[in-house]
């Protein structure tokens, strides 16, 4: 499995660094609990700044994808589903805390299968808007 995150150059560097940071969450809330995997490793998890999607073409957003993930005998359609909801969860909790307020940011999380359930192999809800919620501390000079 390989958990990534593709944010714009002119996202907030305090959010990249608190993603940076969200693999005890990953592994609590997601992998273990749904997933039913112990660990995964230091290349399977990471942020990248976008080289294309600069702050002058894009708005701000967030698309991250776990993908690799193989259909097993002790996972559930369910468990697909509900380790999609809680990664979404995470990634919004980390943004609003780390977004200044009035911006806004596009999240987009997606689970990639082995195979296919359902007819697909993409575990997906639409992409989200998400309002920060970090106050800002004016300038004094």
């Amino acid at each position: 499995m390989k958990l990534k995150a593709v944010v714009p150059d002119n996202c907030p560097k305090e959010l990249i660094e608190a993603l940076n940071k969200m693999r005890p969450a990953v592994m609590e809330r997601v992998i273990g609990p749904h997933l039913k995997r112990p660990d995964f490793g230091p290349a399977e998890m990471y942020v990248q700044v976008c080289d294309i999607a600069d702050g002058d073409t894009h708005k701000l957003f967030c698309e991250a994808r776990l993908t690799g993930v193989s259909l097993a005998d002790d996972r559930s359609k369910a468990d697909f589903r509900n380790a999609r909801a809680e990664l979404e969860r995470i990634y919004k909790e980390l943004i609003q805390m780390f977004l200044p307020v009035k911006k806004e940011m596009q999240l987009y999380v997606q689970i990639y299968l082995d195979e296919a359930i359902d007819g697909s192999t993409i575990v997906e809800q639409g992409p989200a808007w998400i309002q920060g919620m970090r106050q800002v501390e004016p300038l004094h000079g």
